[in-house]
């Protein structure tokens, strides 16, 4: 992949987005949660501004149903292999931020945790630049 790391990406199945500071976070991620579809039609912006579509995700490894059972018992992480992924007209900065408010909103008790939604959002506003806008959620 072609990212400008750190990325933020947002999933079409759920209201939450994940902020990730290198492509081996990104491409890490629990089988469960690769069953669960987070990282289906996953939308990501990278700190330069172009947005990609992940369409279609597979396990890179580990590749042995066994593993992959057991590791599901205990939360083992498998490395994903994106591996169809285009890309995306340049998004608009305040697109970014909309897209961040809306999460705020559809989910608050999600964000709520590390510093008050409110703070963040005026935070969020005063940024000129999409890594800025993306460090605002790199731990």
């Amino acid at each position: 992949m072609d990212m400008e790391f750190p990325v933020i990406a947002f999933s079409s199945s759920a209201p939450y987005f994940v902020a990730f500071r290198t492509e081996g976070s990104l491409v890490r991620s629990t089988h469960h949660g690769l069953k669960s579809g987070w990282h289906t039609d996953l939308r990501v912006f990278d700190s330069t501004g172009r947005c990609f579509l992940v369409k279609r995700v597979e396990i890179e490894r580990p590749r042995s149903k066994l593993i992959l059972f057991l590791g599901d018992l205990v939360g083992a992480q498998v490395r994903l292999a994106f591996t169809q992924v285009e890309e995306l007209p340049p998004a608009p900065l305040d697109e970014l931020k909309e897209k961040i408010y809306a999460s705020f909103a559809a989910d608050p008790g999600w964000y709520a945790n590390a510093a008050p939604i409110e703070e963040r959002r005026q935070h969020i506003a005063n940024c000129q630049t999409y890594r800025e806008v993306i460090e605002c959620f790199i731990w």
